[in-house]
């Protein structure tokens, strides 16, 4: 990855201690919290009325107000190009699976490793949608080469 480059992500979670605890660790990463909130309201506020302009979101999933299920359905709903990672306690491999069916690019536990936090919102910002890319580039090249070559620009570059 090009060290020059900063990812600018959202910390949504309850706990504003956790917030800015790992917003203070992803900063040696190149990972800059443009915005934090402590529930999906804040969140969407945020997205709506402040025109942040996150590269993605780190979202809890128990929260009050508006827990981390119903955010994501409304972030998918209006923002269907963001990403969004679920980083929260629970590990359920169901939940897992029930909230990247439903958008979610990644699912960590917050107990996960700073470096493997970090990592995951890397390769998660070069991750391409292939159902985005022209007809013409699809073409040229299987789905996985068009998933693999941005990631290996990304970390030559």
């Amino acid at each position: 990855m090009n060290m020059a480059e900063i990812i600018k992500i959202i910390i949504t979670d309850d706990h504003q201690s956790y917030r800015q605890g790992l917003a203070s660790l992803l900063k040696d990463e190149n990972i800059y919290a443009i915005g934090e909130a402590g529930n999906g309201y804040e969140l969407l506020h945020l997205l709506d009325e402040e025109m942040l302009k996150p590269d993605m979101i780190l979202l809890d999933l128990e929260m009050p107000k508006m827990d981390g299920n119903i955010t994501l359905a409304k972030i998918k709903a209006k923002y269907p190009e963001m990403k969004v990672i679920i980083l929260t306690s629970f590990a359920e491999g169901s939940l897992q699976n029930h909230f990247k069916n439903n958008g979610a690019s990644s699912y960590l536990k917050k107990n996960t490793d700073i470096k493997v936090i970090a990592d995951t919102i890397k390769r998660t910002h070069y991750l391409v949608d292939y159902s985005n890319i022209p007809q013409k580039i699809k073409s040229l090249f299987t789905e996985k080469e068009v998933q693999v070559i941005p990631l290996l620009l990304a970390r030559y570059h």
